[in-house]
């Protein structure tokens, strides 16, 4: 008797295959006293060998391929060590000549590779959202299906031809203004875009049939207070909390409303829950320039110096240093700082610091805004540094979406 090694049925010693699913029998596990009651002796031994010998070439197939993957593999290492060392040389070269700035060409290979990087992830993305958008429909609708395919295809092909692709999305979402999926693309879509109001009315379509919809929450938070509607913009980032407590865009979109309504003792809480969940120099700046504004001097220049500590290149942190130093007439140290950020960004404010005198007063940047002066833009902030911070953050929630 013989039991198949696969499905463990069964089957008369003198099987070649197993009755059940036929894969080739391999293993006795019957005493060979009763296999001799059945087959005489001799015949077990080679029906036994003629086992092992269709294993053992089976075994040798396999090793003949692992060896040529193997040498596949040597062969394409050294082509790619042999291409990157003529590339370095060529490179070397051109360098010694002056004829190619290194600094540059690696910015720009830096540059290139996140573009594929980025072109990946999109694809990615839109695959997706296609499954999404077509398995949240219940009843097959043949022109949606179509309209959605074709939208998103035109969205990945080389071509521009995004306005035509929205518009057929567009047209889907007619035919199913319910779906929740499609809604929150578009107005994802619209809000990357800067069309605020299009995002606005599919981010409030899609929290109209998911009501705890996180992301579309977060969005629209963001959204209302740019716009100074700030009451609907809390209450949007609170339920977007009340879903995910740990949310570092509701935290930080927050404490930037309620920093720019004088409440800093109501944004701290929020900027430090923020900087736990992102400890970035950024966050260590916002930090450090609430407590100055606070008058807490030492916390102040603790969260600048790990700021500057994070990114030597952060010219706001380098100049609130100097502010600090300067009030605290320790002038040398000021004007060090003031220069450090006036050689990053040569602007005005720079420069008339760097002339500074002990004693004099100068003016704080307006990181946080007045939501009484200027109620816009009050979370994405006119600077393009916290602009592309949010910028990140969005985009991996909707990746890991």
């Amino acid at each position: 008797m013989i039991f198949c090694q696969a499905c463990k049925m069964s089957n008369p010693i003198t099987n070649e295959l197993c009755s059940k699913c036929y894969t080739r029998l391999m293993i006795t596990v019957v005493p060979r006293a009763a296999i001799e009651e059945i087959i005489p002796g001799g015949a077990v031994e080679e029906h036994l060998l003629e086992r092992i010998s269709a294993l053992e070439y089976t075994l040798a197939r396999m090793q003949e391929r692992f060896d040529r993957l193997l040498e596949m593999f040597h062969r394409q290492s050294a082509g790619s060590f042999y291409d990157h060392a003529m590339l370095d040389s060529l490179i070397s070269l051109l360098c010694e000549e002056n004829l190619v700035n290194k600094d540059k060409l690696i910015a720009t290979w830096q540059i290139r590779l996140a573009e594929k990087d980025e072109q990946n992830h999109f694809r990615e993305k839109i695959d997706s959202y296609r499954q999404r958008i077509l398995t949240t429909k219940k009843v097959v609708d043949e022109k949606f299906v179509t309209f959605v395919s074709e939208g998103l295809g035109l969205l990945l092909s080389s071509n521009d031809n995004s306005q035509q692709a929205i518009r057929l999305l567009e047209k889907a979402i007619l035919l199913d203004p319910e779906n929740v999926e499609l809604n929150f693309f578009l107005g994802e879509y619209f809000f990357c875009k800067e069309k605020l109001i299009l995002a606005q009315h599919y981010l409030e379509h899609t929290l109209k049939y998911d009501t705890r919809h996180y992301l579309a929450l977060l969005m629209l938070g963001v959204l209302s207070g740019d716009n100074g509607n700030f009451d609907q913009a809390k209450n949007y980032l609170l339920k977007a909390l009340k879903i995910k407590k740990d949310s570092f865009l509701a935290h930080y979109a927050l404490g930037r409303i309620l920093a720019s309504e004088n409440q800093l003792d109501e944004a701290l809480p929020h900027f430090k829950q923020a900087l736990l969940l992102e400890p970035t120099a950024e966050m260590y700046f916002v930090m450090g320039h609430a407590y100055m504004i606070k008058g807490q001097v030492d916390l102040a220049l603790k969260h600048l110096r790990k700021a500057v500590d994070l990114d030597p290149e952060f010219d706001a942190a380098l100049y609130n240093l100097g502010l600090i130093y300067l009030k605290s007439n320790l002038l040398d140290k000021a004007r060090e700082h003031f220069r450090a950020a006036y050689e990053i960004n040569p602007i005005a404010r720079y420069r008339n610091a760097m002339r500074a005198r002990s004693g004099v007063q100068l003016p704080i940047l307006p990181v946080f805004g007045h939501a009484k002066v200027a109620p816009r833009k009050i979370v994405t902030s006119s600077d393009e540094r916290f602009a592309q911070l949010l910028r990140r953050v969005l985009k991996n929630l909707t990746l890991e979406k």
